[in-house]
């Protein structure tokens, strides 16, 4: 924690015994390199970097792909102040040495730099030269948890910061351009107000937070939310470039025709016993992989039915929508979740 962060920290501390704040940083950087002869693109975040020019070891989590095949493969790894590494999940691995002036370069550029970083690839058959040509800045990105304590009620509540934005997530995803002091300083009045209010029984153990998925890619980043009262996590899609959180009805998807509605009722009729009602309120459901559920309301019962093959509505999908995107790109095999 640099000496901004320690000093809010202690003035937290002299506000209120019992309130702790922490963070952590993320650098969003976006690669594109070869292996071999094939072109490749890394997305990956670095999980405080700061820790690098302190002579310890960050890590690293993301995904990459071949360029002509667009399917994503998660990646874990660490950086340090001399080498990075990062390995996939099928016994893939990269090995880059790291100068001085390289390493400079990757923590502290805000926009698209050229490198010329060779290194070393493998997996349990082959054995390749690799190289990172250009490295794209993307964000830096602060997550932000806070805990305290009102008499014996205990809470905690979290946000993020996008700073190369000025940017706060937060209060019901909506953003606001203020600062990240204070940002932190509404959330302690925020999470303070909550454990002292009247409902203070419902208000027990008290948790409410975002945090950052591992995912994200040129067009797109995903945030979850996670509250104490709520069965499981909920995951929103940001744009990348925007910032701006993306509906999530079914109509940005698709026309609402006739032909759509009878391809549903079809599909739908396969799995619903006595089926006569058609949805009355859809929302589509982000996933940390990339891809996308939808949910039909039935009479206010509520049906999480999966299309398997999202191919099926590309004859539905509006040419306008920014969902085309995820329907039409490869869905990944393997989950990616959050740190």
């Amino acid at each position: 924690m640099n000496k901004k962060y320690l000093l809010l920290f202690f003035i937290i501390i002299i506000s209120n015994v019992y309130s702790s704040t922490y963070i952590d940083e993320y650098l969003f950087l976006t690669i594109k390199g070869n292996i071999d002869k094939y072109p490749i693109t890394m997305h990956i975040k670095i999980k405080n970097p700061k820790y690098i020019l302190e002579e310890k070891t960050a890590n690293i989590k993301g995904h990459y792909k071949y360029d002509d095949i667009n399917t994503p493969i998660k990646l874990e790894g660490s950086i340090n102040n001399k080498s990075m590494t990062i390995r996939a999940n099928n016994n893939e691995i990269f090995a880059f040495s790291l100068n001085e002036n390289q390493l400079y370069n990757i923590l502290n550029s805000k926009n698209k730099i050229n490198i010329n970083l060779n290194g070393k690839w493998r997996d349990n058959n082959n054995y390749f030269e690799c190289s990172i040509k250009t490295i794209d800045f993307v964000h830096y990105i602060h997550e932000i948890h806070i805990e305290n304590k009102y008499d014996e009620n205990e809470g905690s509540i979290g946000g993020l910061y996008i700073e190369d934005k000025s940017l706060a997530i937060y209060n019901k995803y909506e953003s606001s351009n203020i600062s990240i002091d204070q940002l932190i300083s509404n959330m302690n009045n925020s999470l303070n107000e909550t454990l002292k209010s009247e409902n203070y029984i419902s208000n027990l153990n008290y948790s409410e937070y975002y945090s950052i998925s591992d995912y994200f890619d040129d067009k797109i980043f995903y945030i979850i939310y996670s509250k104490y009262s709520e069965e499981k996590d909920i995951v929103y899609a940001f744009s990348i470039d925007t910032l701006k959180k993306i509906n999530n009805s079914l109509s940005d998807l698709v026309n609402d025709t006739k032909d759509f509605r009878n391809f549903l009722k079809n599909k739908i009729k396969k799995e619903i016993n006595n089926y006569q009602y058609f949805y009355d309120n859809t929302e589509i459901y982000f996933n940390t992989d990339g891809s996308i559920n939808i949910n039909f309301f039935f009479n206010n019962d509520k049906l999480e039915y999966k299309l398997i093959n999202i191919n099926e509505l590309k004859p539905y999908i509006k040419s306008d929508s920014f969902y085309i995107y995820i329907c039409l790109k490869t869905i990944i095999k393997n989950k990616l979740y959050r740190h």
